[in-house]
């Protein structure tokens, strides 16, 4: 499967986990909660309000959640094996404060793995929304979705040289969650191989990272740094969807580029954009890791 020199692997990924934006089916991502999981959510509420417990200490080995868990196990094997994405539609927000539906997603995220924290800080449960005044550029409830396998056989197909490149590490941008001594950058490649096809991908977050070391990328590296931004932002590459109040999508990080289409958020804080994020990371303590 690979080449024992690179580690490159050397013939196309399987069709069966990668996919071409509009062409994949929705029902191969989408995820309606089923009834028997909706009722078991309902009763953790029921059992939340007569005897609270702070969100991070809930665990769902102490409520009856069989159901939620053969539900959550299909998620995993699509995140694994499957699209890498998938929408579970969705909580009843009209039936529960904003408070007790983090709860149910804590509950239904530790049915996958544990959350960690997602800055150095300590932050396990982030708010994702616009803090400051007036109308603000940000990112939209529209997300669009890229299968990195994909970007591979494409690159594995027309330019196989590129595609070694993406192989070899690159710096990239730490951003600003690091502990205060941290270093500014990180060196890793775009693609490894461990068994599985592995992927992580920025592209400004590669070109921030010369921009911080003070190095100069090789043009071959940026060359299949912009192709590969390129690919996976055409339309006929990537899938638009939207994402709805009460929907919880879950991303497999390792095999998927995602982002989201900027709008103009409202004026009252209360009418803006709230999105809850966790991160889930598996065999692992649960501190910041950059």
């Amino acid at each position: 499967m690979s080449d024992p020199s690179s580690s490159m692997v050397a013939e196309p990924v399987a069709e069966t986990s990668a996919w071409r934006g509009p062409s994949l089916a929705r029902d191969q991502y989408l995820m309606p909660i089923p009834a028997e999981c909706a009722r078991e959510l309902e009763a953790v509420l029921a059992e939340l309000r007569a005897a609270p417990v702070p969100t991070l200490l809930l665990l769902p080995e102490h409520f009856r959640l069989g159901a939620c868990a053969r539900f959550m196990a299909e998620a995993r094997k699509r995140l694994d094996d499957g699209p890498g994405f998938v929408v579970l539609d969705r909580l009843a927000l009209d039936a529960m404060s904003r408070p007790e539906a983090v709860d149910l997603y804590w509950l239904l995220g530790n049915l996958l793995e544990p959350p960690v924290a997602q800055e150095w800080k300590g932050t396990v449960i982030y708010d994702v929304r616009h803090e400051g005044t007036g109308l603000h550029r940000r990112h939209a409830r529209r997300a669009h979705h890229g299968r990195t396998r994909d970007a591979h056989n494409h690159f594995l197909r027309e330019a196989p040289g590129l595609l070694r490149r993406l192989y070899e590490p690159f710096y990239r941008d730490h951003q600003e969650y690091q502990a205060a001594d941290a270093a500014v950058t990180n060196f890793r490649p775009v693609f490894a191989w461990d068994g599985r096809l592995r992927t992580r991908f920025n592209a400004r977050h590669t070109f921030r990272g010369y921009e911080k070391t003070g190095r100069m990328l090789d043009p071959t590296g940026a060359t299949a740094v912009r192709l590969m931004d390129q690919f996976l932002e055409d339309p006929g590459n990537r899938l638009d969807l939207w994402l709805e109040p009460g929907q919880i999508q879950i991303l497999n990080n390792r095999v998927i580029v995602h982002g989201r289409t900027p709008y103009e958020d409202h004026e009252e804080p209360e009418r803006r954009r709230h999105l809850v994020r966790l991160w889930l990371r598996a065999g692992d303590r649960r501190h910041f890791r950059g």
